[in-house]
């Protein structure tokens, strides 16, 4: 019994050590002292560059790193490294690498060169791809940038190329796209849709605006939900860019082209939003009125909500007079239950309990007769009726 025992013990402890050895075994050592290890074993470094934060980062951990199939090739082909890019020496090789986006999978000589990279979440046959493609000298990133620092411009090379820039979120990427277009008499065909959807990256690039003259034909591609998420990237990219340098006019230029003599009113949407996200209320206030004054809500939603942060945010009696003029204008648009409740407790926040149990019994009717939670408004009419 206690042979068998023992039998089972060390079979058990076997398979607990051989399940830890099969995964990609990284080594934990100076950077200096990678690059000579790289150099005596004529080997590449393969770089998981994390951060302690990022969530692929932990998928990669536990979904990838510790699979056979992804240990055997990785540690029989790389000096296998973890560099945490916030901690120790990670912040300064994240500089050196152009490292922007975690996790970022970095294929580099014993030069220091990379020689190709990846970015992102990676299934273990698609991980192993890449890393088949960094063993590829002949068509890794660092060759094909050779290749196209020689000059060679051939459609073919210059479209894989592109994609691959791409993959690897190479800032190079829409040049070589637009290169590619370039050779190309027909931008409709369908690998030439795929490239320009994956890599028109400035709103006033040739690809963007074939992109937005043929919306129909990306959407019949990709559908519509994909192309309008790509236009609001580059709408929200452009805002970030004119909040960074102070110059709107990129975005200006953007906004006309999305809705062609609106652009002034979209940027003034968009700043109401920045204000209220930002809990700048006087601000809001008066910008509100100021756009109301110029422009239409485009439905009787806008205005209640408009309304409703007025009577949540804003003190000053004048400013609520004209909240209440926008919830009766909603109401007028769609009599409902909501703009009923905001009418009602404006006139309630400017002292006018009357007309506020007026409109709150009218919202209460409209609450019962389409099957809405009405409880709130309950409340607060019965604490009004105590106090008359």
């Amino acid at each position: 019994m206690n042979k068998l025992s023992t039998a089972l013990m060390l079979a058990f402890i076997l398979a607990i050590a051989h399940t830890h050895a099969q995964g990609v075994e990284f080594i934990k050592d100076k950077w200096s002292n990678v690059l000579a290890k790289a150099s005596q074993e004529d080997k590449l470094i393969f770089v998981d560059a994390y951060t302690t934060w990022c969530g692929p980062c932990k998928m990669m951990d536990r979904n990838v790193f510790t699979t056979r199939k992804v240990g055997d090739f990785f540690n029989e082909n790389f000096i296998n490294v973890k560099i945490d890019m916030e901690a120790g020496e990670g912040p300064a090789l994240a500089r050196q690498f152009s490292v922007r986006a975690y996790p970022t999978f970095l294929f580099i000589n014993a030069s220091g060169e990379v020689v190709h990279r990846g970015l992102g979440y990676h299934e273990p046959d698609d991980f192993l791809a890449l890393a088949k493609e960094a063993l590829d000298s002949d068509n890794n990133l660092f060759a094909l940038k050779q290749r196209y620092d020689n000059g060679d411009r051939d459609p073919d090379f210059l479209y894989q190329f592109a994609l691959q820039l791409y993959d690897a979120q190479d800032e190079h990427y829409p040049t070589v796209a637009e290169e590619y277009l370039k050779t190309q008499k027909d931008w409709n065909l369908k690998k030439n849709l795929d490239l320009i959807y994956k890599t028109s990256d400035a709103s006033g690039s040739a690809m963007f605006k074939y992109f937005l003259k043929n919306k129909a034909n990306f959407e019949e591609e990709f559908g519509s939900r994909a192309v309008n998420g790509k236009i609001q990237y580059f709408v929200q990219n452009e805002i970030y860019n004119s909040q960074k340098s102070g110059d709107q006019t990129q975005l200006k230029q953007l906004l006309e082209i999305l809705h062609p003599g609106r652009a002034e009113e979209m940027l003034a949407r968009m700043q109401l939003s920045y204000l209220a996200q930002n809990e700048k209320y006087d601000e809001y206030a008066n910008a509100a009125i100021d756009f109301y004054g110029k422009y239409k809500a485009e439905n009787w939603d806008e205005l209640n909500e408009v309304a409703w942060l007025f009577y949540e945010t804003v003190d000053n009696p004048s400013h609520l007079k004209q909240a209440v003029k926008w919830a009766k204008q909603s109401i007028k648009m769609d009599p409902n239950y909501y703009n009923h409740d905001t009418l009602a407790l404006l006139y309630h926040k400017l002292g006018k309990d009357k007309k506020a149990l007026k409109f709150g019994k009218k919202a209460i009717a409209l609450a019962h007769k389409s099957g809405e939670d009405c409880s709130s408004t309950e409340n607060w009419l019965r604490e009004i009726a105590k106090g008359k």
